[in-house]
């Protein structure tokens, strides 16, 4: 029993100081996960359409149909001319940058070419020219506004100011040829942004430009020439330069 009495006295303390350092061992082997855990990366922070902001820059193709207003004007015996211009194809690209989660600031270029349809005074008359067109090109700051909605599409708001630079030739009668103006211009309207994925979106939208009267050599018109406009487009967006 002594013998028995002794044994269990050293077995004992060994076995308590093993389930101590078994313990320790497990709270050790667990540090890790709580360490991983802690190292996880937040959560991009949602945009109102529930796509994250993590791109603040972004370029952008656009095109679409540009539907001009008539347009009344004098030439050179002072006459009163009126001109209309057959429908055209747009294009535009821009550059840009988010201030905000539902506001962006952007600098855009833009063209479109008219032919010339009709010209008219006292009597309707065709021009001899078939080739009378008018170019107009557009530089614009432009400024959106994101509806914070959630939505599968993202509604926005766009209005723009900046410079037109209208150029053309133009032949009726006997009187012809070709001219430059430049005027401010503006445009205002809407459209929706779908995004596709965290960087690339599309993009329709309408807006009314206003470009200034024109100047044809010839023909002067009297009062702003403008054109609604449809389009649609590809954004893409990045980190930074």
């Amino acid at each position: 029993m002594r013998k028995f009495a002794i044994l269990s006295g050293i077995l004992l303390p060994l076995c308590l100081v093993g389930t101590a350092q078994t313990e320790e061992t497990s709270q050790t082997e667990e540090t890790p996960a709580a360490t991983v855990q802690t190292e996880e990366s937040p959560l991009p922070v949602p945009h109102a359409s529930g796509m994250p902001t993590t791109r603040p820059y972004y370029v952008s193709l656009k095109l679409g149909g540009s539907f001009p207003n008539k347009t009344v004007g004098s030439d050179d015996t002072s006459s009163v001319v009126r001109a209309s211009y057959d429908d055209a194809a747009t294009v535009a690209v821009a550059v840009g940058m988010r201030l905000h989660p539902t506001v962006r600031l952007e600098l855009e270029g833009s063209y479109r070419k008219y032919n010339v349809n009709t010209l008219s005074g006292s009597a309707p008359i065709k021009p001899i020219n078939p080739n009378s067109d008018s170019e107009v090109k557009t530089v614009m700051g432009n400024l959106y506004y994101d509806l914070p909605v959630k939505f599968l599409l993202q509604p926005y708001l766009i209005g723009g100011v900046g410079v037109a630079s209208s150029s053309g030739s133009a032949s009726y009668g006997n009187m012809g040829g070709t001219g430059r103006s430049t005027n401010f211009a503006y445009q205002l309207g809407g459209g929706f942004l779908y995004p596709l994925d965290e960087a690339f979106s599309a993009d329709i939208g309408y807006r009314y430009i206003g470009v200034g009267s024109k100047d044809d050599n010839h023909y002067s018109s009297e009062r702003d020439d403008g054109a609604h406009e449809v389009l649609v487009g590809l954004q893409y967006g990045f980190y930074g330069f």
